[in-house]
């Protein structure tokens, strides 16, 4: 089987600060990919604020491209010319189009999400009617798993870091 994994990454920076712990990219790479389970796609999706570039955010996304990650910046959307009414994000958009995409190139048999946002709910609904054996797994934290991503007619299986130590780091997060 062919594995897809989709990291949500502002969500998945939520995670580790709920957590305060970091999440061992290479453990959970390891759990990911069996004999039976080949790792074919890797895509991290973040915001890119092209006027404030942020130093942090940046080492985290290079720590998952020498890993493997395609990093799939995502502009932030300016309301009002300057920015003086804000930004949205479309990270998720985007991430869920790319799912939808892989699924529709049958690039992917097994979707792994790493976020517990419930804007993923559509496009797994999606993604199943075209792919019906797909199988998705969802890896979040009890903070950040929506009911929706809870459902067992929509996902596989979910996981929770929290019950998953040996992902975790030892180190506590820098406050």
């Amino acid at each position: 089987m062919r594995i897809g994994i989709y990291i949500d990454a502002p969500n998945m920076l939520g995670m580790i600060r709920s957590l305060n712990k970091k999440i061992d990219i290479d453990k959970l790479l390891m759990r990911l990919n069996t004999k039976k389970r080949n790792i074919a796609v890797k895509k991290v999706f973040f915001d890119r604020n092209p006027d404030k570039p942020n130093e942090n955010f940046e080492r985290f996304i290079g720590l998952l491209k020498y890993k493997g990650f395609t990093a799939c910046p995502v502009n932030l959307k300016k309301y009002g010319q300057n920015a003086e009414y804000g930004y949205k994000s479309r990270t998720d958009w985007e991430m869920a189009f790319s799912i939808l995409n892989d699924v529709t190139e049958n690039l992917v048999d097994v979707v792994v999400l790493i976020t517990g946002d419930s804007d993923f709910k559509k496009v797994i609904e999606v993604c199943k009617k075209i792919k019906p054996r797909l199988v998705v797994e969802v890896y979040a934290t009890k903070n950040t798993l929506s009911y929706e991503l809870k459902n067992p007619t929509l996902i596989n299986e979910y996981f929770l870091f929290e019950d998953l130590p040996e992902l975790l780091l030892l180190e506590k997060i820098a406050a």
